[in-house]
This record gives structure tokens, C-alpha cells and sequence, in this order.
């Protein structure tokens, strides 16, 4: 009875799942790995990464977020639009994130005031 129940919730999602991905902006792995700038010593993404994200994920504070896929066939597709939720989920998890400009007024502001103590001012 557990099993089954288990199997139609898991049935049910991935139906929304799929639903959601086909009806958006449908982009192979390798598709979605052009979508991000090169990141680590200026490499590209590559699509084993892509895969990496819908099969395991990425940590964040909160937990795991997946990158949503569907099979097709033999291939795996994605969405610009999952591809945005993803980054988002990230952003989000993270929820204390101080804005970069910020971090960097504050550090200024405490070199300023410490060169003024220096100085005697």
C-alpha cells in the first residue's frame, strides 16, 4: 500500500515536471551549458556538469537544489526557464547574501577609519 502511494506521488510530480518543462524554452544539457560564461579558469561549462546539477544537485544552506530535466528519448532536456529557477533557488537559499557593493562600501569605510586613527585624525 506504502510503496504504491509512494509510486503515484512520484508519478504525479514528475507528470508536473514534465508538463512545466515542454511547455517552456526546451534546451539540451549541452545547450544549457552555453547559457553560463566560463567560470573556472576561464573553461566552459561543460554538459557533464549540466548533468552533474540534475542528477545530484548543488548544496546550499537549505539543503539540495536540482536543476529540472526530462528525459527524451535517450536525451536529457532542460529549460532556460529551469535553468533560471535553479539559479534562483540558489540566490534565495542563501537569504543572508550581502549585495557585493555593499561588503565593499563597508570594507572602505573601515580602511578609511583606520588610516584616520593612524593619522590622528
Amino acid at each position: 500500500m506504502y510503496a504504491r502511494s509512494l509510486r503515484q506521488r512520484f508519478a504525479m510530480s514528475t507528470a508536473v515536471l514534465v508538463n512545466r518543462v515542454l511547455q517552456e524554452s526546451l534546451l539540451s544539457l549541452s545547450g544549457a551549458a552555453r547559457l553560463f560564461p566560463p567560470l573556472r579558469q576561464h573553461a566552459a561549462v561543460r554538459a557533464s556538469t549540466i548533468w552533474r546539477w540534475v542528477r545530484e544537485g548543488v548544496m546550499t544552506p537549505n539543503g539540495r537544489v536540482k536543476l529540472e530535466a526530462v528525459r527524451c528519448g535517450h536525451a536529457w532536456m532542460t529549460s532556460r526557464e529551469a535553468v533560471a529557477r535553479f539559479i534562483e533557488a540558489q540566490n534565495q537559499s542563501a537569504g543572508h547574501a550581502v549585495p557585493v557593493a555593499n561588503v565593499a562600501d563597508a570594507n572602505g569605510d573601515r580602511e578609511a577609519a583606520a588610516v584616520a586613527v593612524l593619522i590622528g585624525m
